[in-house]
């Protein structure tokens, strides 16, 4: 009888144990993809570049979308919005299309310059796609943004 209350203690314990660190995990988790998604806009460093899109990848360290545009003798990388976001708008850029980006020029943790996008004009779908509101806070983060889910997208392309 005593073993076994020992061994229920241990395992109650355990249990909390493993409660907590599974509530740490995710909300860290949580705050890191808010962090990833918060990249600052400065409108001090605000450019407008004009160039022919070499690449659309999503970055590894931030999990966004980007395009790599050439601009004259240079090539920028141009920071967009969520995957899911991009999908949703059908932001994919052909390749070598023109794009007319205005943007903050921002410097990652390795050194290297990108251009968070506040507009995209798309040449090959003739538009412009805004990125960034008034405040210059990411569009992708209000509510009526996400009020199309994945699964709403799909149901109104089936009907």
């Amino acid at each position: 009888m005593f073993l076994r209350d020992i061994l229920i203690t241990n395992i109650k314990s355990l249990c909390k144990v493993s409660c907590v660190a599974a509530a740490l995990v995710l909300t860290s988790s949580s705050v890191l993809a808010e962090e990833i998604q918060s990249y600052g806009y400065d409108e001090n460093t605000e450019i407008r570049m004009k160039g022919r899109v070499i690449s659309f990848f999503t970055d590894e360290e931030t999990g966004l979308k980007c395009i790599f545009v050439k601009s004259g003798a240079r090539d920028y990388k141009v920071i967009t919005a969520p995957e899911w976001y991009v999908n949703k708008k059908r932001l994919w850029p052909k390749q070598s299309s023109f794009v007319d980006v205005i943007g903050s020029k921002s410097y990652r943790k390795d050194g290297s310059l990108c251009i968070v996008a506040r507009q995209i004009f798309l040449e090959h779908a003739g538009r412009i796609e805004v990125l960034r509101d008034e405040q210059l806070r990411p569009v992708w983060r209000r509510p009526e943004a996400k009020e199309f889910s994945c699964i709403a997208t799909s149901y109104s392309r089936i009907k």
